[in-house]
């Protein structure tokens, strides 16, 4: 099975680095901190997932994706917050657009699980 393409668009350089190592063993995977880059790359080649924090330079994670949502026909997005905010994870749920992972001590076992599809560990961990 070929590894998916995950983007990782944080500002928190960081944050997208420890995510970057943490699954590499699951997928080739690309950082970015600047909105602008990850959307030229993204037109050229868009990723299998794109996990994108919420708060980002310039704007949220949903304006991003409501930029960059017509690239995005393939793509599995997982948002990602330090704040465990309901409102957010209502926006999310409420546009059906992705999964959100709160920035935390079961962050990457909840993304793994997405990359690897299994919903229902990845339900028991919210």
């Amino acid at each position: 099975m070929e590894r998916p393409l995950v983007y990782i668009l944080d500002d928190e350089l960081m944050v997208g680095k420890f995510v970057e190592k943490a699954i590499s063993q699951e997928a080739d995977v690309q950082v970015f901190t600047e909105e602008q880059e990850c959307l030229e790359i993204l037109k050229v080649k868009p990723p299998d997932f794109l996990i994108i924090d919420y708060y980002l330079n310039k704007m949220t994670g949903l304006e991003f994706y409501d930029l960059t949502s017509s690239y995005l026909d393939s793509t599995e997005v997982i948002f990602l917050s330090g704040q465990n905010d309901l409102t957010i994870v209502y926006q999310i749920i409420n546009k059906k657009i992705g999964k959100y992972v709160i920035k935390g001590e079961d962050m990457i076992e909840c993304i793994t699980c997405l990359l690897v599809g299994d919903l229902e560990r990845y339900e028991e961990l919210l």
